[in-house]
């Protein structure tokens, strides 16, 4: 049984901040969810009057965070952080919460579980968020795994024991009973570059399986977090404005302004899976039968995803989705996934995986590309793990095809899915830029990366670069190709500067642009590079069509 206790771990850097939206964070678990008591450990004190009005909830506990562990240092602090998190949660028991989250409803059907975590996209589970026992197997696995720890800072293992060791550890046998895996609709929905979901849109949509929100601070300090106060924090109807009133009424998660209600179906099933969650069989068919509910109410839903994947494509992917959603275990680190539109199976990680293959498959993002005849050389540029890619190939079945994918993780899959169709690709593991360098990659879910930014970056002194780029013109050169019938781009941000500086030098043995765009700035230079090359450009969704001037 988890122990209906809160813990925060802040103040690890001298005079630490503490302001409105950190309050928002201790009222909201206060508010909503009727603590026994919520823990603040901190190294440093936090001073100023929104930490005078949090205070009166809280116990506080000064630590003296560690410096190693098993032998090897931990540089950062948020690595500190992240090894005094599991020790406490260990010796208490409770639910850990980063001080950048917001509660929406009570954690209470959830505790009676031994462990529960959430999926972060494909690559694991996150910290952020974390319910358990004391004395938790699989926490006390996730510790021990500490004696591979690497990272020294913000580099390329940044987030490897945080995100991606426990994901490791909840796929293996002896674990699995010590820990609830939950989608990442239940604490993470919106991911980190979906924000606007969250900060601008006004659709409630996507929050039914919210207990909370991680706005990911770092990530959206500049955009939007730097813009809130106290004053205009509740002004307007965006989601977030909605659940910050929520939290100051002190409202519930089902009342007026606040998320969507379940509905009386679904109410019975959450006490249903509160009253028998241990069952892991009914803890299952409970996320799937609520799935199944909601999914029915979207009308025009089912009938697009069996004309665009076919029937037994159609099938297989609401199996696939029913298995994700209930975390059940599978014989495969992949799931296999199917579409009329692409000539061989795909593998699918886990949601953020089949987030974009639903934006090529079933929102036909690249279908505005449909019209092009005899298609000679396509180039996709951030291929991922290679949806888009199929699509094309088996659009234009005399095609050839280059991607380019900077991610390790990611180009891993690419090859998989990618090599049913032989020789009529090559595969690059490297990123675009304007002029040939060496970079570094920025993980996605480090605190680092953030929406509009680009993916890859030029490193900084005395930095050591992990992966290699290279531009346009050379990329042709070096694979003896004059023209290109297809450019999709998709780079996280870096065409702001692709577009930028040295595009002259092979915009015109390009026939069609297909691009993605990322931000203010890449929107610009994309716009202005078009004008200057005599381009006609049209929007299609959220995708860019620059082609030739007739």
């Amino acid at each position: 049984m988890i122990p209906n206790v809160f813990h925060f771990c802040y103040g690890f850097l001298p005079e630490p901040r503490f302001g409105f939206l950190e309050y928002l964070a201790i009222k909201s678990a206060h508010e909503l969810n009727r603590p026994e008591r919520i823990y603040f450990h901190y190294q440093h004190e936090c001073s100023g009057p929104w930490w005078e009005k949090a205070a009166a909830m809280l116990t506080l506990n000064r630590v003296e965070p560690p410096r190693e562990i098993f032998g090897r240092r931990l540089v950062h602090f948020a690595h500190r952080s992240d090894v005094l998190r599991l020790s406490l949660l260990l010796e208490h028991g409770g639910i850990y919460m980063d001080i950048d989250t917001l509660c929406l409803r009570p954690f209470t059907p959830l505790l009676d579980q031994p462990c529960v975590m959430a999926w972060q996209g494909s690559r694991g589970l996150c910290n952020a968020v974390i319910l358990a026992e004391p004395d938790n197997a699989f926490l006390r696995a996730w510790l021990d795994a500490y004696r591979t720890f690497r990272s020294l800072g913000k580099d390329q293992f940044w987030d490897e024991h945080s995100v991606v060791v426990p994901g490791r550890l909840a796929r293996q046998r002896s674990l699995r009973p010590h820990v609830t895996l939950l989608s990442h609709r239940a604490f993470f929905f919106p991911l980190c570059d979906e924000m606007d979901k969250l900060f601008e849109s006004t659709d409630p949509s996507g929050f039914e399986e919210s207990y909370c929100v991680h706005y990911c601070e770092s990530a959206t300090r500049t955009r939007w977090l730097s813009r809130i106060t106290p004053e205009n924090a509740t002004q307007g109807d965006t989601n977030f404005a909605r659940f910050v009133r929520r939290v100051l009424e002190g409202t519930a998660a089902g009342d007026p302004d606040g998320l969507p209600s379940h509905g009386p179906c679904n109410r019975l099933l959450v006490r249903l899976g509160a009253t028998l969650g241990k069952a892991r069989g009914i803890d299952s068919l409970r996320h799937k039968t609520r799935w199944i509910f909601r999914r029915a109410r979207e009308i025009v839903w089912l009938p697009r995803l069996v004309s665009n994947l076919g029937f037994s494509a159609a099938l297989g992917y609401v199996v696939n989705w029913l298995n994700l959603a209930a975390a059940r275990p599978t014989k495969t680190p992949f799931l296999i996934m199917r579409s009329k539109r692409a000539a061989h199976p795909l593998r699918c990680r886990g949601f953020a995986d089949l987030a974009a293959f639903d934006r090529v498959f079933l929102q036909r993002r690249y279908g505005c590309v449909d019209m092009i005849r005899d298609a000679g050389l396509i180039v996709d540029c951030g291929a991922h793990v290679g949806y888009a890619s199929a699509y094309f190939l088996t659009r234009f079945p005399d095609a050839s095809l280059i991607a380019l994918e900077p991610d390790p993780d990611h180009f891993a899959v690419l090859q998989a899915n990618l090599a049913p169709f032989g020789d009529r690709v090559r595969l690059v593991n490297g990123a675009i830029w304007s002029h040939p360098a060496e970079m570094v990659l920025t993980e996605p879910s480090s605190r680092e990366s953030r929406p509009g930014k680009a993916r890859v970056r030029l490193p900084l002194p005395g930095e050591t670069p992990s992966v290699t780029a290279q531009d346009l013109a050379t990329l042709l050169e070096q694979n003896g190709r004059g023209r290109v019938s297809l450019l999709r781009m998709n780079v996280g941000g870096a065409e702001a500067v692709v577009f930028r500086f040295g595009f002259q030098a092979w915009i015109d043995k390009v026939d069609c642009l297909v691009v993605d765009l990322h931000g203010e700035e890449s929107r610009s230079a994309f716009e202005e590079a078009m004008g200057r090359a005599g381009r006609e450009v049209s929007a299609h969704g959220p995708v860019r069509v620059a082609v030739r001037r007739t």
